[in-house]
């Protein structure tokens, strides 16, 4: 059976860029890329889409605005797990850590620093045009959905013995 990181790691291993738009995967691939892979791709949408943007039956998964809440709540906190937590940053990118508040705060900048270049792109230069801004938000995104989601499967390996309360009513 495919798995959705299966086929998310075989499209990047082949040039391919996918991406969520809503309830829309896109993808930007090579002229080559093969009509197999799109058809595996259409089939396993569903799996796709929640490898990329996080569980959607999550309360996070379908508002970034609540994920962000969680974030900023998170990001506050400068809480350190007793034992290590691994989640997927991007695709084909893992990260392990215990600084959870550290990596929070660090995807908040990343997300408000792209909102301030996609809104003023005559501060963009070089290769760091709004589109590839747009897309480090994107990651910086899913990143934090992935960050939630293994925290809600992590509970009780917290230092102090608590996670931000908006966790409490995340499912992973």
């Amino acid at each position: 059976m495919t798995t959705a990181d299966q086929l998310l790691r075989r499209a990047n291993s082949l040039g391919a860029r996918i991406w969520a738009d809503g309830e829309r995967l896109e993808l930007d691939a090579p002229a080559d890329f093969p009509d197999e892979l799109i058809g595996l791709l259409r089939d396993h949408k569903s799996a796709v889409l929640r490898a990329l943007t996080g569980n959607t039956s999550s309360p996070v998964g379908k508002s970034p605005s609540k994920l962000l809440a969680w974030a900023s709540e998170l990001a506050e906190k400068d809480l350190v797990l007793s034992s290590p937590v691994t989640y997927i940053e991007a695709p084909l990118r893992e990260v392990t850590t215990d600084r959870i508040s550290w990596y929070a705060s660090h995807y908040l900048k990343t997300i408000a620093a792209a909102w301030l270049y996609r809104q003023y792109p005559d501060l963009c230069w070089g290769q760091w045009t709004p589109g590839w801004w747009q897309e480090r938000e994107e990651e910086a995104l899913g990143a934090l959905a992935a960050l939630c989601r293994v925290l809600s499967k992590t509970k009780g390996q917290e230092r102090d013995g608590r996670l931000p309360q908006a966790l409490d009513g995340v499912r992973g």
